[in-house]
């Protein structure tokens, strides 16, 4: 298979099985919120989150449903490693366009503004990192041009 046609088959299961979010949790100095760009797909067969993994890196694992019992395998990447997912893939997404174009310029924001880990985030810094996060959050509620 062809790069171009394994980048819109991948896109493809990504806009249907897919997950871009920004993640906010506490530093590991707990003082201000931190946040996160992750990329996830979670399914029961093994093959399209094994198939990321091998395309993109990123970590996969399995376990079985909490309820079920079902085996359910799950491929995530986060922060840089996201980016350059997102990079890759997002020419082929249809309805998860938006959405990478706000985490990619997320990302591009952070690492343009890296701070010292050992020193606070200002105010307006963490602002913008919050907007970020809530307009992914209002796409994933229909609160916007969804797939258009």
């Amino acid at each position: 298979m062809e790069i171009a046609d394994e980048l819109n088959y991948l896109a493809g299961l990504f806009d249907g099985e897919g997950c871009i979010c920004v993640v906010k949790h506490k530093s590991h100095r707990g003082k201000t919120p931190a946040y996160q760009l992750h990329c996830t797909v979670g399914m029961c067969n093994h093959y399209a989150p094994s198939l990321f993994h091998d395309t993109f890196g990123g970590h996969l694992s399995h376990y079985n449903h909490k309820l079920t019992q079902k085996a359910y395998w799950y491929w995530g990447i986060a922060s840089q490693a996201a980016l350059s997912f997102l990079r890759a893939i997002s020419p082929y997404f249809r309805l998860k366009a938006q959405e990478a174009e706000i985490a990619i310029e997320f990302q591009e924001f952070k690492d343009k503004s890296h701070i010292c880990r050992n020193r606070p985030q200002t105010p307006e810094r963490l602002k913008v990192l919050e907007h970020f996060r809530t307009q992914l959050q209002e796409i994933k509620k229909g609160g916007s041009n969804y797939g258009t």
